[in-house]
This record gives structure tokens, sequence and C-alpha cells, in this order.
């Protein structure tokens, strides 16, 4: 019974085995069949597939990884056999070191155990490729797309926008691409970085909320901007609007915009337009009677050239025609330089006798520019520095010479090298002129000032003239009185001791001392020297004009002094710090009619040199707080003053670039504070 049982289990499972080994030989046979599929597939494939197994460290970190399999899209994008390259590491296939290229992105491959789409440019090939990478195990399966045409067409409409941005942010004015909706909606698709100079308004603040440009048109001039648009839209025709802007400070500028419409998908409709200041030109009646009466002329035979040029340019060169600025473009490697028909206009050279070449502008510049202008335009090729200069030209047949200002941007290969150089042209004579007046009037203006700083300060000097006579006199009396005593000795036959001598040579001696300290303190006061390095000491300053001033002070006013101690050194003009503390002290003086105190304290703080000079005399009126430094202001009787000195005193502050602040309550006395920087050389405030 046993024995059957036994044989009837084993016949079982042998029937069991025999099935499994026939499913088992089914499962091989599809699984074969599944994988000479795939290996069909994978074999004839058009993108790349390769199989790699990673390669860890002792810690368990991915290291590098070594070809386990790879189609023949790979192996000839490659330029390999397969034998040449499987159980080979990345870095001995491809000849550089492409571990360190792509060991983070495998990493977060096998971190996030995901499959990962990204775009790579592989060396090797000169190759971008669009990658998918899927981890398996240790093992991960890389597909590639070779992408290199769509990247090279993206990097040139890169360039080739960029290069558009270049030249619209050169050109005088602003160019800007304006959008009607066709739900009556607007906004602005490009604008250049000139918006600011015309609208006070940023790139960006114009770009993100165009309401902004809106607002600043004048209000009697903005349906008539919002019909001329309107027109424009209805029969698509040329738009060109005159009008004022409102800037915030309330300064009204007049502009000029030309653009062309083109109408979109969807009905919406674009202007390619370019906006100029001509607030000048509206101020001459004849300029704009001129351009009225050529303007329509103009723009018919400017818009006809455009549409002979390529769209990339087509907004650039409207605004370079409309504002006069002439385009130029040099091939470095041709040595050829293109010129528009402005350019030739600028420089008064006919098509027919310029030869292309770089010598041709060379030889237009005026001699004494010409170094500097060339080295110019080498260092903007050398990418040191953008092309931006000012320079003169001489027209060979003419001999005009004209200011023409340039700017300039360098193109260069994706290796760095410049193959070309681009930019603009314009006639800013007229601007020059403006400023040489405007130069000769300031320089006018300065020396005006200088005489009369110059006359305050002598007017001073002959104020004191008297009283310093008076305070020499003193001294003298000194010295006359030692020869007195001294010469009656002698003519009476008699020795005086030694002690009365040399009483007598300390009587000469002081009195001796005093006028020299005297005329000291006057020869300070009155130089003339224009050096704004000096070193001058404070302390030694106030003690001098207290000296000049002591005729006026001696009988009734106290002066107490609190000096700061050892000595504050400002660096600036000897002479000019004289006449301001002299100038304070003088008015602190006269502002005391009886008897009265006079402060002065000096301060070293952390930064400044603070002199302070206060009185207990009849103070400032609130209202002339705001007049006391103004020229000619006084409250001084007619011939007591001239109304300039505190005036000059803070002009004098302010080249020494300190600061005077006063604080004062009238019957009871005023506080003058001066202010310097400590101890460093001067540089006139701008």
């Amino acid at each position: 019974m046993k024995n059957r049982d036994l044989h009837t289990s084993i016949r079982t499972i042998d029937e069991k085995l025999n099935k499994a080994s026939q499913q088992l030989a089914e499962t091989q046979s599809e699984l074969k069949e599944i994988t000479d599929k795939y290996r069909t597939l994978f074999e004839n494939l058009g993108d790349e597939v390769h199989l790699w197994k990673v390669i860890r460290d002792e810690n368990d970190e991915i290291e590098t990884w070594v070809l386990d399999d790879a189609n023949p899209a790979a192996l000839k994008a490659w330029g390999k056999t397969k034998e040449e390259v499987v159980g080979k590491l990345a870095n001995e296939i491809f000849g550089y070191d492409a571990t360190s290229q792509f060991l983070p992105i495998i990493k977060q491959i096998f971190q996030n155990r995901e499959t990962y789409k990204w775009e790579e440019y592989f060396p090797p090939t000169n190759q971008y490729l669009s990658m998918n990478t899927i981890p398996l195990g240790e093992y991960f399966i890389s597909t590639g797309e070779d992408i290199t045409e769509r990247k090279l067409a993206e990097e040139a409409l890169i360039k080739s926008e960029q290069k558009y941005r270049n030249i619209a942010d050169n050109l005088p004015g602003v160019v800007l691409r304006y959008k009607l909706n066709s739900d009556g909606t607007d906004e602005l698709e490009f604008v250049s970085k000139g918006i600011y100079d015309l609208y006070e308004i940023t790139q960006e603040q114009a770009l993100e909320n165009n309401q902004l440009l809106w607002d600043r048109v004048h209000e009697d001039d903005r349906q008539a901007y919002i019909d001329s648009i309107r027109e424009s839209a209805k029969n698509l025709s040329h738009w060109s609007f005159e009008h004022r802007i409102q800037l915030a400070d309330g300064r009204i500028k007049w502009v000029h915009l030309n653009g062309i419409p083109t109408r979109q998908k969807g009905g919406s409709i674009i202007w390619d337009s370019v906006g100029l200041d001509i607030t000048e030109n509206k101020n001459s009646k004849e300029q704009l009677e001129l351009l009225n009466n050529t303007l329509e002329k103009r723009v018919e035979e400017r818009t006809r050239e455009i549409l002979k040029m390529s769209e990339e340019l087509e907004l650039y060169r409207l605004a370079a025609e409309h504002s006069k600025s002439g385009v130029w473009y040099y091939d470095l490697i041709k040595n050829e330089l293109k010129w528009d028909d402005i350019m030739y206009q600028l420089y008064g050279i006919n098509k027919d006798d310029f030869n292309g070449a770089f010598d041709a502008w060379e030889k237009s510049l005026h001699p004494e520019d010409k170094q500097r202008s060339v080295d110019e335009l080498n260092e903007a090729i050398n990418g040191k520095k953008p092309f931006d200069t000012l320079f003169r030209i001489v027209q060979s047949k003419t001999g005009k010479i004209s200011h023409i200002r340039a700017k300039g941007k360098t193109e260069f290969d994706q290796n760095g090298k410049a193959v070309a150089v681009y930019g603009t042209n314009w006639d800013v004579s007229r601007e020059m002129l403006l400023s040489d007046e405007r130069k000769r009037a300031l320089d006018e203006l300065r020396e005006m000032q200088s005489q009369l700083v110059l006359s305050e300060k002598m007017a001073s000097i002959g104020v004191l003239t008297a009283g310093v006579a008076h305070e020499i006199n003193n001294p003298l009396n000194y010295i006359v009185g030692g020869y007195l005593a001294i010469d009656k000795h002698l003519k009476n036959g008699k020795n005086p001791d030694q002690n009365e001598i040399t009483q007598y040579l300390e009587w000469i001696k002081k009195g001796a001392d005093r006028a020299t300290g005297i005329v000291k303190s006057l020869n300070l006061l009155s130089r003339n020297s224009e050096s704004k390095n000096e070193e001058c000491e404070i302390n030694t300053i106030i003690e001098d004009c207290i000296l000049v001033l002591h005729h006026k002070h001696k009988d009734h006013i106290k002066i107490t002094k609190d000096f700061e101690q050892p000595e504050l050194i400002v660096y600036g003009n000897n002479g000019k710090l004289h006449q301001v503390v002299l100038n304070i002290l003088s008015n602190a003086i006269d502002s005391i009619t009886n008897y009265g105190e006079l402060r002065i304290q000096t301060k070293s703080l952390k930064n400044q040199i603070q002199i302070k000079v206060s009185d207990n005399g009849c103070g400032i009126a609130k209202e002339n707080y705001k007049k006391i430094t103004d020229p000619f202001f006084t409250t001084k009787p007619p011939g007591k003053g001239t109304g300039l000195g505190l005036s000059i005193c803070k002009s004098i502050i302010n080249e020494h670039n300190g600061d005077l602040s006063f604080e004062s309550e009238l019957n009871k006395g005023t506080i003058f504070t001066i202010s310097f920087p400590k101890g460093k050389r001067n540089e006139r405030k701008a």
C-alpha cells in the first residue's frame, strides 16, 4: 500500500516536472523572441542607446561607470567599434574627463531612482544631445537624440536678439514695440533703455506698466494722441505724431513718434516705433517749418529703404534714419568697413570715393584726435571696454570740422575672438558749441566770485587798519620807552647797572614781539594763495584773529577760550580759513553793544573738528534765519557791512567740505558752529 502511494506521488511529481519543463521551454522561447525583437529595435534605432554599469568605491559611492553595450547609432556617433568600447570606462572611450562632467547627474539619477531627462553638450562629437537615462539596479541605460541643429538655431536667435537690443540701446531716443490688442487693451512688447532719458521712467517700469507712459502725455495732447493711433490702426497707415509730455517735476518735453503698423493673427496690431526728443527743434520756428515740409518725403524714402533690409534690422534702421544717426559695420576678418547713406553725409564722402577699408575712416579723423580714437577702437576690439567716444572729423572736400559722437559693440565668435565691430555715429557739433559757451560763462562766474571774495577780504582788512594801527602804537611805546631810558643814561654820562639795562631791553623785546604778532596775523589774513592743501592749525588761526580784533573788544567784551589740545589740523587754504574765523568773530563782537561775553570752543570729534562761537549779543530775528547767508543781506546800518561776509564764509566752508550752522534767540545771543573734516587732504565738493 505504501509502495503504491509512493509510486503515485513520484508519477505526479514527474508529470509536474514535465509540465514545468514544457512551460520553461515556452517561456525561454518567448523570452528569446522578445529579446530578439528588442535587440533588433536596439540595433536599428536612429537615436543613440548605451548601457552602462556603475563602479563604486569602498564607501559605496559611485566613482565611475563602464560600458556594457551600445547600439550602432551610438558607435557611429562616437566613431568607434563595439570591440573598442565595451568594457571600457567613459573617460577611456571619449578621451576626456567625461566622469567629472556627468557624475553629478548620474548620482542624482541613482538617488531618486527615476527616469531623468537632460540636455548636455558632448565635446568628443561636438554635439548637443537630449538624453533620457533610466536606472536599472547597478546599471543605467541612456538614449540620446541629436539636437545640435536646434541648439545652434536657438543660440543664433539669442545672438540675433541681443544684437538687435544692443543696436537699439545705442541709438539716440527710444525704440519701442507697441501692441494694441483686439479687445482694446494695450501693452509694450519691447522698449530700449533710452526710455529713461526721454520719459524718466526705467525700462523695467515701462514694460511692467505702460500706463506710466500714458500718464506722462500732456492732458491737452492726449485725445489727439489716441485718435492718431486709431487712425493708423484703421488704415494700417504709417503713424507719425508729435506731442508734449510732462515730467514729474513739471518740465515739458516735445516728443516725435514714428511707427509702422502690422496686423497680427488674432486681430492685434503692433507698431515698431522710434521716439525722439524734439524739444530744441520746437523752440525754433524755422526748424519746425523745415521739418513739416520735408517729413512726409523723408518718411517715404526711408520706408522704401527699410523694406529692403532684413527683418532683424528693420526696427533699428527705421530709428537710425529718423534720428540722423549713421550706421557702420567693420568686418575685422576682411578689413572691410560698411557705411549706410547717413555715414557718407556725416563725413562728406561720396560712395564712389569710399574704398571700404579701415583707413578710409582713419583718414577723416582730426590729427589731434586720430591716435586716441584709434586706440579706443582697439581697446573695444580687445574687449577692454565698450566703444563710446567723441572725436572730430575733417571733411576732405570742404575742410569743415564736425564733432562726432560714436558708440559701438564688438562681436565675438564662439572662441572669444573679435570678428566685427558695429555701431552708430551722429553729429554733436551744436551740442559741443553750447558746451563751450557754458564753460566760458562758468569760468567768468568763478572769476567774478574770486574777485568778490578778494574784495570782501580787502574790505575787512581796511576796516581793521585803523584799529590795528592803534594796536601797534602800544608795543611801539615799549620800544621807544626803553630806547629813551638808555639814551638818557648815556647823555648824563652815567653808566646804568646791569639790572636797569636788562629791564630796558625787556621793554624793547616785549614791544617788538607784540608788533611782530600783529603783523603776522595780518599777513595770514591778507595772503592770496590758491592752495587747498595747506596744514592749518585751528587754535592758532583763532588766536591770530583775536589778536587782530583786539582793539574792537578789549574794553567791553570778555573772551573765554576753551581750546582742545593738542593741535587741531585741517587741510585747506590758511588765508581763507583766517577770513572765515575773522568774519564770524567780528560779527559776534559787533552784536554786543555794551558789556558782554564771547566764548570760543574747539573740539575734536570722531571724524570732524568743530569750532563754536557763542555770544550774548543782540541775536538774529527768526524772519532773517534763511537770509543771513544770502549775498548782500545785512542787518547792520548803512556803511557798516556789505552783506557778503557770511555768504563768502559759507562758500569757503563748502570748498573745505565743511558745514556752517547757527542757533540764535533775539536779544539773548547767537551760537555759530563750524565743522571741518579731520586730518585729510581736501577735495572740493562737486
